[in-house]
């Protein structure tokens, strides 16, 4: 293979375009000169013999050089695995601090300190390139993650250049393994030439490379096992040397691991938690926690380092008035139903420390104005009334009121009344005598009541607190089957789902033949409401697998436009077993089983518990976070993961108090001082009520405010706060260099470890394994005869041409 080069004290390309703005002048002035003579072909080909003549001139002064490289055998493969991950950029100045652990460290990270190692004139690519076919590759396999290699990439001969290796963004976590794998299990990549594609076969499978090189810091916390993937390759022959970079012993550090905040709280609560933290200082040492908001210090204690490797310290501080500073900060006259809290939980040292960024963590939570009100009505105390009422009792941020009615039917119905008299009588709580009370609630659970036990008067009640006022209706069928009653027809014009028309008998028999296992349908899959862990799809999935099955379920058909979340399956039959639809303004979810308090046992309150407060919280009426005199504004959760859909929400009003119907409004989204993105605002069955989903936001503190047509800035300058967090990254919690697992899988493929300082080793490690060798070839061109001839001969065929045609 053969390249120009140059040998010149300037770049090329600045020659180069010296030539091109020459030789373009000559052609110019030259053709200007003979383009009033009739030449013909000849008035053409002058100009260009001055124009090539100038060019080839130019060209001198960047002392070109043609240089042919031929091998001799195959040669060895050598891949060269740069770590791009965040811990890379780190520069290990705080380690300067104790030489006695670790050697000194330059101000260059420690990315650059590896490319450092492997390019230059006196670098172990440009030793090792006479004997080996080289690539060097990053971790983060940007176009293919490769980033040089020997046969086409940039000449590694001059000390001087600089080679822009660095990746543009760092990745949040070091999967070495991974890194591994995908470089050594795909097909051959580099190119051969066309004499060796004939005589050898393609290669379909197996490693690329007979060497692998990884430079990395050696904190593998993301992906497949590094050892078990050199186990692999050692297999296939693959030998793996790995060079570490950064402290090889841990300095004096304090770690913060955890701050988790309920997702939820009331006004007046009291904030109750712990933090905690791992220690590596020395006895005695002292250090303080403080929890922050705002960069205002709300709490703090002092504490001394332990020998405990992990410990916890507790916290508790009211949240009014963290609540009543919020407040302090909106426009004058809002009305507020729920504010986020951002807090931040930090450790301060007084002493050295080797890594300060992992001493701080943030965490968000909700803080409602009021609890939210549930009232759940049941014909009797069955075991999933008295779960749920203990489950919503204990919880601080729900009022529940309880109405268990007694088991009985009543004959007459009492149309003045919301519930018979005598069922009355037993309840401390009363069902709401009015309309408007009943609007008051933020949920209603009715469960399996008796035929004439509601008044018809309170079931239309209830129809309009769900059509009209946006309420949360969940309906929980049982055995006896009594809510598929004719008498209760305004609670099936609410339901999701229809009943048969015959009316089964009351014996066991109405009870499955075979138990039912729940399964979440693809819509329940996708439903957060739904999940049971926070570890990701496959463990929800294997949670609800594990689940006892249930004995009954109801025989009912979801309606269309309902949404079946999740069904109950045995061996010969599915059916559906939690189903929900929208109905006006609200929503209604129905459970054909009143046994999920089966999924206790084991399980008990990590499941139940769980999964009735997210279904709750997703099925109750959510009133609009921040409301001022012309607009009512939310946008959920005060945190959301990066990628999570965020549902913004609004509604406008006229200056006559009317919904504002029919505007082009829109929802401005913006980061500090920085407008992120403007998305326009659709139009919601409720009049006046207008929404839009914002996707695919990376991490950051967000506001959101609307804009519409006939609205001054001033109307509508109510902004909602929300925070897109990036699940905690174990990156930058540990930042010295793991040479244990760096050893072992280098040894397990017959390869060595290095420490950064010893880099320098590898050429000679390498030496054994050269199979072939490349020879160099060198010709000056720009002293040579050739370029000094071929100047000369078109200088003599101007000439000629000129007399031929009469012009000298």
């Amino acid at each position: 293979m053969s390249n120009l080069q140059s040998m010149g004290a300037w770049h090329i390309a600045l020659p180069l375009a010296m030539a091109i703005v020459l030789a373009s002048s000559a052609f110019w002035l030259y053709r200007r000169q003979v383009h009033t003579a009739d030449l013909g072909v000849v008035g053409w080909i002058l100009p260009t013999l001055r124009a090539l003549t100038v060019s080839m001139i130019t060209l001198t002064l960047a002392e070109p050089v043609l240089e042919s490289r031929t091998s001799e055998g195959e040669l060895a493969r050598v891949t060269f695995l740069l770590d791009t991950s965040r811990s890379m950029s780190f520069a290990d100045e705080a380690m300067q601090t104790q030489p006695a652990l670790n050697h000194q460290y330059s101000q260059a990270n420690r990315f650059e300190r590896a490319v450092k190692l492997l390019s230059g004139k006196s670098g172990i690519l440009s030793e090792l390139s006479n004997d080996f076919l080289l690539r060097v590759v990053r971790f983060d396999r940007q176009a293919g993650g490769e980033i040089w290699n020997s046969r086409t990439g940039q000449a590694l001969d001059n000390a001087e250049l600089t080679f822009d290796w660095a990746p543009a963004v760092w990745g949040e976590a070091t999967a070495v393994g991974d890194a591994m794998e995908f470089l050594t299990v795909t097909p051959r990549t580099e190119a051969v030439s066309e004499e060796r594609r004939t005589e050898q076969p393609p290669v379909a499978s197996g490693s690329p490379v007979d060497s692998l090189v990884v430079l990395t810091d050696g904190q593998s916390n993301h992906g497949e096992s590094p050892l078990a993937v050199a186990e692999q390759l050692g297999q296939r022959g693959v030998t793996v040397f790995a060079v570490g970079f950064g402290p090889f012993q841990h300095g004096p550090d304090l770690a913060l691991r955890q701050f988790s905040l309920p997702e939820r709280l009331y006004r007046t609560d009291t904030l109750t938690g712990t933090v905690t933290i791992e220690q590596r200082l020395a006895q005695e040492q002292r250090f303080t926690l403080q929890i922050e908001h705002n960069a205002q210090i709300v709490w703090q204690e002092t504490s001394v380092a332990t020998a405990e490797p992990q410990r916890e310290i507790p916290f508790a501080f009211s949240v009014s008035p963290l609540f009543a500073n919020a407040l302090s900060q909106l426009p004058s006259g809002t009305e507020v139903a729920k504010l986020p809290l951002k807090l931040t939980a930090r450790l301060v040292v007084k002493g050295d420390e080797s890594n300060q960024l992992n001493n701080a963590r943030e965490s968000t939570t909700m803080v409602a104005s009021h609890k939210s009100r549930l009232l759940l009505i049941d014909g009797r105390s069955r075991w999933e009334s008295r779960y749920l009422k203990n489950m919503f009792s204990r919880d601080p941020s729900w009022q529940v009121e309880p109405f268990i009615l007694p088991q009985f039917a009543v004959t007459t119905q009492l149309p003045t009344s919301s519930v018979n008299t005598a069922a009355l009588n037993q309840n401390s709580n009363q069902l709401p005598d009015t309309k408007e009370k009943l609007f008051d609630y933020d949920l209603v659970i009715i469960g399996e009541v008796e035929p004439f036990s509601l008044s018809d008067e309170f079931l239309q009640w209830l129809r309009e607190y769900v059509e009209l006022a946006g309420g949360g209706l969940i309906i929980i069928d049982g055995a006896r089957q009594t809510l598929r009653d004719l008498q209760f027809a305004p609670l099936h014009q609410l339901s999701p789902v229809a009943w048969p028309d015959h009316r089964p008998s009351r014996s066991k028999s109405v009870r499955s033949v075979l138990s039912k296992r729940p399964r979440p349908t693809l819509t329940g899959n996708a439903l957060a409401a739904l999940s049971l862990s926070s570890e990701g799809p496959s463990a929800n999935a294997q949670i609800w697998a594990s689940l006892p099955p249930l004995e009954f379920v109801s025989d009912v058909t979801p309606l269309p436009g309902a949404e079946i979340l999740i069904e109950a399956v045995n061996e010969v039959d599915r059916v559906p077993l939690l189903v929900t639809r929208r109905y006006g303004a609200g929503r209604v979810l129905y459970s054909a089983s009143d046994e999920t308090w089966r999924w206790r046992f084991e399980l008990a309150e990590r499941v139940h518990s769980r999964l009735w407060l997210q279904l709750a919280r997703w099925t109750m009426k959510t009133p609009l976070s921040l409301r001022t005199e012309f607009l009512s504004l939310d946008t959920g959760a005060a945190s959301y993961t990066p990628g999570q859909p965020i549902d913004v929400r609004c509604q406008l009003r006229g200056t006559d108090g009317l919904p504002a119907t029919k505007l082009a409004a829109s929802a401005i989204v913006t980061s500090g001082d920085r407008i992120v993105t403007t998305v326009p605002l659709a139009e919601d069955s409720v009049l006046g009520t207008y929404t839009a989903v914002l996707e695919s936001l990376p991490a950051g503190d967000y506001q959101v405010q609307i804009a519409a047509p006939g609205f001054s800035t001033q109307a509508l300058s109510l902004q909602s706060h929300f925070s897109v967090v990036a699940p905690p990254s174990q990156e930058m919690e540990q930042l010295t260099c793991d040479e244990g697992t760096l050893a072992a899988l280098a040894n397990k493929t017959g390869g060595k470890y290095l420490r950064e300082s010893q880099g320098a080793e590898l050429a000679d490690l390498l030496q054994p394994q050269v199979q072939g060798k490349i020879q160099t070839a060198t010709w000056l061109l720009w002293q040579s005869y050739w370029w000094f001839t071929t100047a000369m001969l078109l200088l003599i065929a101007e000439w000629i041409l000129r007399k031929r045609v009469g012009l000298v």
